[in-house]
């Protein structure tokens, strides 16, 4: 707690005079106020090795600024998590033997519905023949600007439930200081 403390306590000095978030994971502003996150209540979750995300939560999806906590006012990359839906499996976690590939081959993800969720941040999807080079379950997105976007599929296994939560999600790193 005393770190978590700490941490906040050092956002608040060192994050002045920066911008506020904008929540959009395909813009590229990343040098905004690290503290305007903490204070618009975006949930604090491990990404391990000493990072973290700072995560808001708009229903069907959500956005993440993700941090080192040695340099707590810094963004180093962010990114959105889709949640796609909640299917059920025939096997628990622990005895689980279900190929991930087999929760996107028999219960097909509704990706029109994704794609017109995207079109709000003027993403477009690319062709099945331009994904090539790519996992075929993973999904390819390009805005405007020719900027192309890679949705990684999720697969997060209940461990009590026979039911698995499938998201997509995008991960984009910082760019790079000269």
């Amino acid at each position: 707690m005393k770190i978590a403390i700490s941490i906040f306590s050092t956002l608040l000095v060192l994050s002045s005079c920066k911008p506020e978030p904008t929540y959009n994971p395909f813009d590229s502003v990343f040098n905004i106020d690290v503290n305007e996150l903490v204070e618009n209540n975006c949930d604090t979750i491990s990404a391990g090795c000493g990072y973290f995300n700072l995560s808001k939560n708009f229903g069907e999806y959500s956005v993440f600024y993700q941090i080192n906590i040695e340099a707590p006012s810094v963004v180093l990359a962010k990114g959105l998590t889709l949640h796609v839906d909640t299917i059920t499996t025939s096997k628990r976690k622990n005895d689980y033997v279900q190929s991930i590939d087999d929760l996107f081959e028999n219960q097909p993800i509704d990706t029109l519905r994704i794609d017109l969720f995207l079109k709000r941040f003027q993403l477009r999807r690319n062709s099945a023949r331009e994904q090539d080079e790519y996992s075929k379950h993973d999904l390819i997105y390009q805005n405007t600007s020719g900027n192309q976007f890679r949705f990684e599929r999720i697969i997060e296994l209940d461990s009590n439930e026979l039911r698995a939560i499938r998201t997509y999600e995008l991960f984009i790193s910082a760019p790079q200081e000269k």
